[in-house]
């Protein structure tokens, strides 16, 4: 269970879904955690991959989204005060 949780921003995502386009916002939350143990991809992740900010490259993300996401994080650290 996450220590605190906090909204930090929402964007816009379309993705492709049998044939059509589905528009959606994606929503991005800090949430702090004491420690990784026990902590596994669930749904429909494949794999759960816990980087440092500095270890983190918005090219390496395949969703528009994500990307977007990762280089505000990247270019304001200070959402994550």
């Amino acid at each position: 269970m996450p220590q605190s949780l906090r909204y930090l921003f929402s964007l816009p995502n379309t993705y492709p879904y049998s044939g059509i386009d589905v528009f959606t916002a994606d929503f991005f939350y800090l949430a702090r955690v004491p420690d990784f143990n026990g902590a596994h991809a669930a749904d429909d992740a494949a794999a759960l991959d816990i980087r440092p900010l500095a270890g983190l490259r918005a090219a390496d993300y395949g969703l528009a989204s994500i990307r977007q996401a990762i280089a505000t994080i990247i270019r304001e650290p200070e959402l994550l005060s």
